[in-house]
């Protein structure tokens, strides 16, 4: 019984963190004036192709099994780098990307709520 008690607290947990705590969150904003098609590709293999317009963002959640290290920034089919540092238990993220560079940071969940 206390075994069941210790995995239903788990479970409960890893779902606190990712819907009240953004686990995972990642906010991507460009600051081109025309629309850019943008991949990011994760320490464990797995990518994320977004679509923005021009001056555009987007608030969306890594994938499941993302790996730890840093993420690989693809900007209309040319490498921009390696940015940040991720781990399993993430904050939300924040990925400004200008003409020839990434700006990565990490945000207070706090602040999502405003």
């Amino acid at each position: 019984m206390v075994v069941l008690t210790l995995l239903g607290a788990w479970v409960l947990r890893g779902f606190y963190d990712q819907v009240f705590l953004y686990e995972g969150l990642i906010h991507l904003s460009t600051h081109s004036s025309t629309a850019q098609i943008i991949e990011l590709a994760y320490p464990s293999g797995k990518t994320q192709t977004i679509e923005l317009s021009g001056n555009g963002s987007a608030t969306f959640f890594m994938p499941n099994g993302h790996g730890e290290g840093s993420i690989a920034v693809t900007v209309e089919g040319e490498f921009l780098g390696d940015y940040g540092y991720i781990t399993t238990l993430n904050q939300p993220i924040n990925l400004s990307i200008c003409q020839q560079s990434v700006q990565f940071s990490y945000m207070a969940a706090g602040t999502l709520d405003k």
